[in-house]
This record gives C-alpha cells, sequence and structure tokens, in this order.
C-alpha cells in the first residue's frame, strides 16, 4: 500500500481535520506535515520552514510556500497527498506536475474567506477554487452546503463540480465519553475553541455575570484571550481552563452542561458553516447552544439535541436562551444520529 502525505499552514494542535487524516483506510503510512508556531529544524530545505511566531509573516509565510514547492519537487515520488486550503495545494501541486502520483485539494475553508479575507479581489481566489472543482476530480468538501456558498457568492453553476464530501467528523477511538442529566438549579455553559470576537463569547460572559445559578467554562487559546482574563477577573462563576489537546476535549465535555457555539451571521462564511462542535455534541451527548445562521439547525431542531438562538445578541435573546435552559429535556433528546451515520464514519480517498 501507498504512503499518504498530508499538508496543511496550521500548526497541528490547531486544526482537528487535519489529525482526522491519521485514520485513512488503505495506506501503509499517513506523515502531517504542518507548519508549526516554532519549527526547529535545521536541515536541507527545511530550513525555509520558519517559526511562524518567531518572523514576521512577510518574509516565513512566502519561504513556506517555497518550502511546500520544493517539498514535493524533490521528495514526493509516488505517494498520494492531500492537501488542506488553496495555499498548500498550489505549490505541491506545482512542484508534483510531472509526477503521477494523486494530489487531493481539500477545501477545508474558502481561502478568501479566511487567510485573504482582507486582501482587495479576493473573489479571485474563489474562481480559482472553482475552476479547480470544474477541472480536477480529486477534490474534497467538508459538506454539500460548501457548495451553496460558491454559488451564492460567485454566480456559477455547479453542476460541473467534481468532489467527494467528507465532513468534519471527530475521531474518537481513545478518548473517554461521559454524559450526565444537567442540573437546572445550576446550569454550566461550555466553550472550547478558538477566543475570536466572532464566537460571541465576551457577550455571553456579559449575561453570565448577572446570573450566579449559571456557571461558564471557557477553555482555548486566540487573539480575545487577554480581553477574556480582563472580562472574568473577581468573576466566581466563570472559569477559563486554557488551552488544550483535542484528546482532552472528552474530559472537558464532562465539566459542562449546555455546549456554547454561536457563529456571527455577520461572517458571511458562517452561512455555510461545517462546525466541528455540530458533530462533538452529537458524539458527547451534549445539547448545543447555537444560532439561526447555521445550517444544522433545521437538524438540531428536529432532533432535540439543542437550542437555537437569534443571531442579534441583546438582552431579549439571552433571556430566551435562559428560558430555554431551564425547560430543556435531555431526556427527550435524541442524539441517535452519532451511531446511526458518525460513529463508523471512515475516511476513503476517491480513487
Amino acid at each position: 500500500m501507498k504512503k499518504l502525505i498530508v499538508f496543511r499552514s496550521l500548526p497541528l494542535h490547531r486544526d482537528a481535520r487535519t489529525l482526522r487524516y491519521k485514520d485513512t483506510v488503505g495506506y501503509s503510512h499517513i506523515e502531517l506535515n504542518t507548519w508549526e508556531d516554532y519549527d526547529n529544524v535545521n536541515d536541507g530545505i527545511h530550513r525555509l520552514k520558519l517559526d511562524k511566531k518567531k518572523y514576521s509573516k512577510l518574509l516565513s509565510y512566502p519561504l513556506y510556500l517555497i518550502y511546500l514547492f520544493f517539498y514535493s519537487l524533490f521528495y514526493i515520488k509516488d505517494e498520494d497527498v492531500v492537501c488542506l486550503e488553496l495555499d498548500t495545494f498550489l505549490p505541491v501541486w506545482l512542484g508534483s506536475f510531472f509526477k503521477k502520483n494523486k494530489i487531493y485539494f481539500d477545501i477545508v475553508d474558502p481561502i478568501a474567506e479566511t487567510k485573504f479575507k482582507n486582501l482587495c479581489c479576493n473573489r479571485l481566489f474563489d474562481y480559482l477554487e472553482i475552476v479547480f472543482l470544474n477541472l480536477r476530480c480529486y477534490n474534497i468538501l467538508p459538506n454539500e452546503n460548501r457548495v451553496v456558498y460558491y454559488v451564492d457568492k460567485c454566480k456559477v453553476k455547479s453542476d460541473r463540480f467534481s468532489y467527494q464530501v467528507i465532513e468534519n467528523v471527530p475521531t474518537l477511538s481513545d478518548i473517554e465519553i461521559t454524559t450526565e442529566l444537567c442540573n437546572h438549579n445550576n446550569i454550566k455553559i461550555g466553550y472550547l475553541g478558538t477566543l475570536e470576537e466572532e464566537r460571541g463569547i465576551l457577550e455571553l460572559i456579559g449575561f453570565v455575570k448577572n446570573h450566579t445559578d449559571i456557571n461558564l467554562i471557557i477553555a482555548g487559546d486566540g487573539k480575545l484571550k487577554e480581553k477574556i482574563l480582563r472580562a472574568i477577573e473577581s468573576v466566581s462563576n466563570i472559569e477559563y481552563l486554557g488551552s488544550f489537546r483535542y484528546q482532552e476535549v472528552g474530559k472537558l465535555y464532562a465539566k459542562f452542561d449546555f455546549l456554547w457555539a454561536y457563529y456571527s451571521d455577520k461572517v458571511y462564511l458562517h452561512r455555510y458553516a461545517s462546525p466541528n462542535k455540530y458533530y462533538e455534541h452529537l458524539a458527547f451527548k451534549k445539547p448545543i447552544i447555537t444560532n439561526e445562521v447555521v445550517p444544522f439547525g433545521k437538524s438540531i431542531v428536529n432532533y432535540k439535541t439543542g437550542i437555537i438562538i437569534k443571531n442579534n445578541l441583546d438582552e431579549r435573546t439571552f433571556k430566551n436562551m435562559y428560558d430555554m435552559m431551564k425547560i430543556y429535556r435531555l431526556d427527550e433528546a435524541d442524539f441517535s444520529l452519532w451511531e446511526k451515520k458518525y460513529a463508523q464514519y471512515k475516511i476513503i480517498l476517491k480513487s
């Protein structure tokens, strides 16, 4: 069997989707090639992969792309390759242009809505991704709603798109799953993930401060960390646990009753989100609190596995959320979709 190499321009601990490829079916060995915050390899072309936090992005990012090109040119032979996002795919594809190996392009997120969202004319990157979706068969999307993203934003037809769907289903074989009925007299809400403004964390903190019968547990890292620490200083019912490894996620889920998974409607991509938290809440049987913009809202309502709130985080929205949490019945929720569809989910790349 062949070897599989997976490229991602993010640190491994910050991207659960990269880790999922470790369990891809049909390969003798799987190598994850990621760009860590602190890379200390001083051997050959690996010297081009500078530390992300030590050096300016104006220097380190172009050198990282050059590293990917030369790695694919000199080190990749007949191995199959997965490239997550456009910036890893292009240099690896160019470096392997005359080789016969398969290069899978996993469009985790449209890069015009992530790394390049502040660039002028960033829609050109959407059209470039559309070109590859039309011309190549080895393309991957995390959900069918991502097709709608290109149709809505770029006004294109998707009838010629070629892709397979690999959902953001977590690998939980080594993670203990603990479930408990929530205590309505002392509700615990948990947020796990990147600390950024678009997740409504500061607004949630403001709400919990005024409700002593609710506890809030926050775990993760990101740009909002210092603001969060200042906001919860001397607040007894809010706890910040710091960053965490994905292997610890089971223990963290056991600490709270409701999972906070808000996505701002002001972020265009959130209308087409394929959030990890949706799958995790099914696996850990923890009711999710999310908002109307999230595409999985209909499933959450139908199976009664959570609470859907308005997109606007004002006083009325939090009052309605509070009332719904108080009457929520976990024993009426149906989390069986996890066992039926996702518990045995396997990544099998299109041949």
